[in-house]
C-alpha cells in the first residue's frame, strides 16, 4: 500500500473548514466488512422489550455534528454498509429508529481507497510504490511526473466507476487521485505526528521534535 497522506489530509481538512483538527472522526472499513457491521455503525432500534443501541456513526455525529468522517478503505465495507452510505449522501441523513433520523448535513464526508493503486502497473508504471526515484522539486513532483502520468487520471476513475457502485459513485462532489508522497513530504508528515503525541504528553501545542 503506497503511502499517500490521506489521513493527514482529513485532519487538515477539519482545520480548515472547523478550525479543530480534532473534529475528525475516522472509521477503516476493513473493520465492517461483515453483515452485522451495520447496526456497529448506526445501532440497533429500540423494540418492546428492550432499549436501542447506539451506533458509533451515528453516536459521533449527533456529539459533533460539524465534522469532518473519514471512511478509509471503503472498498472494503459489506455491501449493506455501502447502501448505508449511499443513503447518508442521498439524503443528508440515515434513518434509525421508529422513523427518527440523524443529520449529516453539517458534516464533510470523505471516501478513501486503494483499489485501483495496482492500475499503474498496467501501464508499466512503478513509481506510486518507488517515490525515491520520481524527480522532485521543493518537496513536490515535477511537472515531468505531471505530464507522464497526467493521461492516467481518466482511465483510473473509469476502473474506479467499475470497482463500485455507481449509486455511491454519483453522489461524490469530486474524486481525487493521490500520489504517492515523497521522502521529504513523509518526513513532514511524521514530524506533525510526532508534535502531536508530544503535545498530548506534554499538554501544548507549541511543543517542537525535531527528526
Amino acid at each position: 500500500m503506497a503511502l499517500v497522506g490521506e489521513g493527514q489530509h482529513a485532519k487538515a481538512l477539519a482545520k480548515q473548514i472547523f478550525d479543530n483538527s480534532d473534529l475528525l472522526t475516522e472509521f477503516d472499513m476493513s473493520e465492517y466488512m461483515d453483515s452485522d457491521s451495520v447496526s456497529r455503525l448506526i445501532g440497533v432500534p429500540s423494540s418492546y422489550e428492550e432499549c436501542g443501541v447506539e451506533g458509533m456513526l451515528t453516536e459521533a455525529v449527533r456529539r459533533r455534528p460539524y465534522s469532518v468522517i473519514l471512511f478509509d478503505n471503503v472498498d472494503m465495507a459489506h455491501l449493506a454498509v455501502v447502501d448505508v452510505l449511499i443513503e447518508i449522501l442521498s439524503h443528508g441523513r440515515v434513518l434509525v429508529d421508529h422513523g427518527n433520523s440523524v443529520d449529516f448535513t453539517k458534516t464533510l464526508i470523505v471516501l478513501t481507497s486503494n483499489a485501483i493503486d495496482g492500475n499503474f502497473r498496467l501501464w508499466g508504471c512503478d513509481c506510486i510504490w518507488r517515490s525515491q526515484d520520481c524527480p522532485v522539486k521543493d518537496n513536490l513532483y515535477s511537472d515531468q511526473w505531471e505530464q507522464k502520468h497526467g493521461c492516467i487520471y481518466p482511465t483510473l476513475l473509469k476502473e474506479a466507476r467499475r470497482h463500485f457502485k455507481p449509486e455511491l459513485f454519483e453522489k461524490l462532489d469530486d474524486v481525487i487521485v493521490f500520489k504517492c508522497l515523497s521522502p521529504e513530504q513523509s518526513m513532514a508528515i511524521g514530524r506533525l505526528q510526532l508534535t502531536d503525541i508530544a503535545s498530548s504528553i506534554t499538554g501544548t501545542k507549541t511543543y517542537h521534535v525535531p527528526i
